[in-house]
């Protein structure tokens, strides 16, 4: 399949869930329940860029020896297990002493496209079965706790069974520190047993327990932040660790009669398990900063420099992409406009931070400019500067003017002190001015091409969506019509100069 066919229908499915499932307006780490989840982010975000020079288990995982005796201990699923909701502290001790129990346990994750932390994605659930119990984690609740899973993860008497663990093994190294010693990789135990590719996850269960399973691919692009879970998501999540546990039961007999056929069969497989359990996270360094000074004109990179920098810091605090804050195309924008100061305060106090707020004030107040009006709408804020100096335009550079710290002070007192202020809300940010959709559109927007839109159906979708965010977002609309003017002027002026 193309590339683009296979991100067309990737992006297909994202909406598709959100229809389903909907969508979280609050992010995890703005939940009070979830403010350990919070801490633990932001220590992991200290560093830009983060590599371990050798894997701290790589000793321990190289010396693990598959016990053979697992293949003839009988040890099979029961038709009716019990499923349990780990969010609370009671059930997490009960859990561990539980899992201690077992010598197989089947592990699977979910992480969330939808919302996004400073390095990327994040744990959000956390499955892990046995034979008689299938445990479901919140492990945004359960963060605080997450490391006392090392008893389990880490205990070489107990086998692990994944399938695709790479991103699972991935993200629990990253978040949380913890290790799998004892993994085996079902995708490279299938491969090994019948030499094929590395198979989907429908396909396994077809093979090993001749059930077609109807997979709701929506679940897997669902926004996994959403609390409480709904019941079709709990339900895919726990399947995909039973039915893994299952599976492995039933391919043991299929195991057992390779290892008698070639006593290193075995050794090879677990040679493979091995190289996905010693896989470690790179946090790779934001370029946020450079696209910023790259996006800008040559005179305005030092400001623009200055003001992503304070962009990342806040990035790190509220752990959040710097992108999400502002983006380099927006900042780029801004530096143009008379009414810098105030808009790019904007930005910040979407995040609550306000030191940074101090430092773009700082920086990038104007002298001889008053403050005219200060005018304050419901879901959004515009404070208009007015200037009469006019070496201010032609010059360009901001940092070259002398700053009054009095009236600096003004401003952030004006922009801080507004009793009846309200944040930006999410969605204005990033609707989308193709099908006047927004929270998960953007430019990935399946009707961003005019022959996409040409459906009659689709046209009324839109027409509907259009005629609600304008009953939502007057102002904006309004920006948004004066932005295509201006645009429509300056190609038109353009074309005009060119014959």
């Amino acid at each position: 399949m193309p590339p683009a066919e296979k991100n067309k229908q990737f992006w297909e499915r994202n909406e598709l869930a959100i229809k389903k499932f909907g969508k979280s307006k609050i992010r995890p780490q703005e939940r009070e329940a979830c403010f350990m989840f919070l801490e633990l982010a932001r220590e992991r975000n200290k560093n830009d860029e983060f590599a371990f020079v050798q894997h701290p288990m790589q000793s321990q995982i190289e010396e693990w020896v598959f016990d053979q005796t697992i293949l003839t201990n009988g040890a099979q699923a029961l038709e009716k297990t019990k499923c349990i909701l780990v969010d609370e502290l009671k059930y997490f001790d009960s859990m561990l002493e539980d899992l201690l129990l077992y010598e197989e346990i089947a592990i699977d994750g979910e992480m969330s496209l939808h919302h996004q932390g400073y390095h990327g994605t994040y744990l959000c659930v956390l499955q892990i079965s046995t034979s008689e119990t299938d445990y479901i984690i919140d492990v945004l609740k359960m963060a605080g706790e997450m490391f006392r899973l090392k008893q389990i993860l880490q205990n070489p008497t107990i086998l692990k069974i994944f399938h695709g663990g790479d991103n699972d093994i991935l993200a629990l190294q990253a978040d949380y520190k913890l290790f799998v010693i004892g993994l085996l990789d079902m995708q490279i135990v299938y491969k090994r047993l019948f030499n094929a590719e590395k198979p989907k996850f429908e396909k396994i269960v077809q093979k090993f327990l001749n059930e077609t399973l109807e997979v709701d691919k929506s679940a897997q692009c669902a926004d996994w932040t959403l609390r409480p879970l709904p019941t079709k998501m709990l339900r895919y999540a726990r399947d995909d660790s039973r039915l893994l546990l299952k599976c492995w039961f039933a391919a043991k007999p299929l195991v057992n009669q390779k290892v008698q056929e070639n006593s290193a069969w075995m050794d090879i497989v677990v040679q493979d398990c091995k190289k996905t359990s010693l896989l470690l996270k790179t946090f790779k360094p934001q370029k946020y900063v450079q696209s910023c000074v790259e996006a800008c004109k040559a005179e305005m990179r030092e400001a623009a420099m200055n003001i992503a920098k304070n962009i990342v810091s806040s990035a790190r605090k509220c752990d959040k992409r710097p992108g999400e804050i502002l983006s380099p195309r927006q900042l780029t924008k801004m530096l143009s406009t008379k009414d810098l100061t105030c808009i790019i305060a904007n930005a910040f106090i979407a995040v609550e931070d306000k030191e940074a707020i101090q430092k773009c004030m700082v920086v990038f107040s104007r002298p001889n400019t008053e403050i005219e009006k200060s005018k304050i709408a419901e879901n959004s804020m515009e404070l208009d500067a007015i200037s009469e100096d006019e070496n201010w335009e032609q010059e360009g550079n901001v940092q070259e003017k002398s700053v009054d710290p009095e009236q600096v002070d003004d401003e952030i007192q004006l922009v801080l002190d507004a009793d009846d202020f309200l944040p930006l809300p999410e969605h204005e940010k990033t609707l989308c001015y193709k099908c006047y959709d927004y929270g998960h559109c953007g430019s990935k927007c399946p009707y961003r091409y005019a022959k996409d839109r040409q459906d009659e159906a689709v046209k009324q979708k839109i027409k509907t969506n259009k005629e609600a965010r304008k009953q939502e977002m007057p102002d904006l609309f309004i920006m948004e019509r004066k932005r295509k003017t201006l645009n429509y002027r300056a190609n038109r002026s353009s074309k005009l100069r060119k014959h």
